[in-house]
């Protein structure tokens, strides 16, 4: 790790704070019908799923292969959204160099949910994902040498 880099974490921090809040992360469907909610668009519409703009939802969607690596299903009811933060390990180089010898996800939150969302609970959702997204993004450590410090300090 060079300071240069350690000088860009601020912005880093925030760049994936905002892709947190703009990823989709409901697909709400009524008939042919969906509203793709993410925290940000909810935030901003006041909590109400009738300010989302809806659009067509294609019903052939649902047949492919879904990548399930990071949502397991508990029982036929619930599933479990995993967030992960990253642990980045560095160790001392020649001339006081930095080399990065790794990065691993470790698990920082888990977001239970039902299968069948009723309006009335998607405020609690998503103040789930709210809590998941910030355990996320502060959980991330940089090991260096002996020491170890949390990504969201480097912020100024």
């Amino acid at each position: 790790m060079s300071v240069p880099y350690l000088r860009k974490a601020d912005a880093i921090h925030r760049i994936n704070l905002e892709e947190f809040r703009n990823a989709t992360v409901l697909v709400l469907v009524t008939g042919g019908w969906a509203v793709h909610v993410s925290i940000e668009a909810f935030q901003k519409a006041n909590n109400s799923i009738d300010r989302l703009p809806m659009e067509r939802y294609d019903h052939l969607e649902r047949l492919r292969p879904a990548d399930t690596a990071e949502c397991d299903e508990l029982t036929n009811a619930y599933r479990a959204l995993k967030y992960h933060c990253t642990m980045a390990n560095y160790s001392a180089g020649e001339r006081h160099t930095w080399q990065i010898g790794g990065v691993a996800p470790v698990l920082s939150d888990v977001v239970i949910l039902p299968r069948l969302l009723q309006e009335t609970h998607l405020k609690p959702v998503i103040s789930s994902f709210c809590r998941a997204t910030r355990k996320a993004l502060k959980d991330s450590l940089i090991l260096a040498g002996g020491g170890r410090v949390r990504e969201e300090s480097l912020k100024k």
